[in-house]
């Protein structure tokens, strides 16, 4: 089943304890570009000791094309997850969102700019 849950960052305590409790003993694609590394990387590291495994997908355009590319690469890497955490906006977003409905992954998304709130 999917849905949408929005969560705020916590200020004491895990950040995101629902979020968190989801991907207790998975296997995680974390994904994100150039733009978003900085603010995914401390997230990644509060969840490393909760998840199975972390597989890390780095796009290094600083314009990503959300193309026939993108996505196969993205769907190739994909492969033997539980979830897929995005790290951006609206590309990432589109791209975690369309890999996972057509894998039948559930997915997240670390929204990195403040109009998010109007499209997750």
């Amino acid at each position: 089943m999917f849905g949408i849950n929005v969560e705020y960052k916590n200020k004491v305590g895990p950040s995101y304890p629902i979020f968190n409790q989801n991907i207790k003993d998975k296997k995680v694609l974390a994904v994100c570009d150039v733009n978003t590394e900085k603010f995914f990387l401390p997230l990644l590291e509060e969840i490393k000791p909760i998840v199975k495994e972390i597989k890390f997908l780095k796009f290094d355009d600083k314009e990503l094309v959300p193309d026939e590319t993108a996505y196969g690469r993205m769907e190739k890497e994909v492969v033997g997850c539980d979830w897929i955490l995005v790290a951006g906006s609206g590309t990432l977003n589109d791209l975690g969102k369309y890999v996972g409905s057509k894998c039948g992954i559930k997915n997240s998304t670390l929204a990195t700019a403040p109009s998010m709130d109007g499209f997750i």
